[in-house]
């Protein structure tokens, strides 16, 4: 069973909880990019806490005790206007990889702003994450280089008669 919550990322709590998730994470898409450096991994506590972005997490809940796990899974989202955001980081921890936490996070957001353009991007080696968009019906945009010359695929899903909340 899965918990979803808003998360206030200026409480140091909940900063340094959403830190653990990206590290994790993000150690894992360093190492499927082969990278020496990956820029995601500065981020320190302090830029989360002052970040103006929007933060959404998920939590497994144990069926016995209804007491939340820590967060295994955040979105953070950044609005680009009123009929588009940006997913600026999309995380699941690794011991929850393959388990539907990143599909139901996903889901969770698309009814979310089921009225909006979604743009994200990753990079066009990270296979795994590709498929995840294009699983979640994310189309691609264009392409793109970073100043460290790696290789960016922009994607956007558009809403459709579908994404609306039942």
């Amino acid at each position: 069973m899965y918990q979803f919550a808003t998360i206030n990322n200026h409480n140091l709590l909940n900063a340094r909880a959403i830190h653990e998730v990206f590290q994790q994470s993000y150690r894992v898409e360093k190492d499927i990019l082969s990278l020496e450096h990956f820029p995601p991994l500065d981020r320190t506590v302090d830029d989360i806490l002052c970040s103006k972005t929007l933060f959404y997490g998920i939590s497994l809940v144990e069926i016995s005790s209804e007491t939340p796990n820590p967060f295994c899974g955040i979105c953070e989202l950044s609005r680009n206007n009123e009929k588009s955001i940006s997913i600026d980081s999309f995380t699941v921890c690794p011991d929850y990889f393959r388990r539907s936490v990143g599909t139901a996070l996903m889901q969770f957001v698309i009814q979310l702003y089921y009225q909006e353009t979604i743009h994200v991007s990753t990079a066009t080696d990270n296979v795994p994450a590709v498929n995840f968009y294009n699983k979640n019906g994310f189309i691609i945009d264009s392409h793109d280089n970073t100043s460290c010359g790696l290789q960016l695929v922009k994607m956007k899903r558009i809403p459709t008669n579908c994404d609306h909340p039942r």
